[in-house]
């Protein structure tokens, strides 16, 4: 075996080594939630159409999947003559990114438990970000059917999310992700609507085990290393005999 050979191929060894630390210097941030303290929610309605609610959220110590939860209860009033539906957002108080402190993230996710009654056609639940009182997100939402008991649900965000604000989508409005924007506080946002015809309907609303994850950016130092053994590779493959 050539010198150049054996360079060749230890490049190669130390390439997938540098390639393993860069991903491992990904970090994540977590944030998790079995408990649902009043103190640490956050939780308002934000819009409404054709709509009037009575609600109350508050923890409780049992009803959870197991143990404690957090449960919303009350009376939608609605006129049957126009469409109806409501946004609520839960965020979390802890779960909060600092771009002055804190490593810049590329995408967020949430995995956690629901459980709801009401009316068709069902719900829709999206992850959020709140900063300076503006909610961030995506366009798209996780539709749930309306069915009674506890199922998991997963939910993503990518850093390029755009501005939610009376019901709509706004890309071309995005966060300050910059050292100097303010902090961002994320959670998730519940649609609800009722089905034509509905004056009145329960509304039950419980969330449980809640588990949320940021993706940090690669750190640089690890990108640097990766283009530069690229670059010895290349260099040692091209002047293999």
């Amino acid at each position: 075996m050539s010198h150049g050979s054996r360079l060749f191929k230890v490049s190669i060894v130390v390439w997938l080594a540098l390639l393993a630390n860069a991903q491992a210097s990904a970090g994540v941030l977590e944030f998790s939630d079995t408990e649902f303290a009043n103190a640490d929610w956050i939780v308002e309605t934000v819009y409404s159409y054709g709509a009037g609610a009575t609600l109350d959220t508050a923890h409780s110590d049992t009803g959870g999947n197991p143990g404690a939860c957090q449960i919303t209860t009350g009376q939608l009033h609605v006129d049957p003559n126009v469409p109806s539906g409501i946004w609520r957002v839960y965020l979390d108080a802890d779960a909060v990114w600092d771009p002055a402190t804190m490593e810049p993230f590329q995408t967020a996710s949430a995995d956690f438990d629901v459980m709801f009654g009401w009316g068709n056609p069902g719900a829709a639940l999206r992850l959020v970000a709140r900063q300076n009182n503006h909610l961030y997100g995506h366009p798209l939402a996780l539709l749930l059917p309306p069915r009674w008991g506890w199922q998991n649900v997963g939910l993503g965000l990518e850093v390029n999310m755009g501005l939610l604000e009376q019901g709509g989508f706004d890309p071309q409005v995005q966060p300050d992700l910059s050292p100097t924007g303010a902090p961002l506080t994320f959670g998730f946002m519940l649609w609800q609507e009722l089905a034509p015809g509905a004056t009145e309907a329960e509304d039950t609303f419980a969330v449980d085990n809640w588990s949320m994850q940021l993706h940090l950016v690669p750190e640089p130092s690890s990108a640097v290393l990766l283009l530069v053994s690229l670059a010895v590779v290349g260099h040692l493959r091209a002047a293999r005999p």
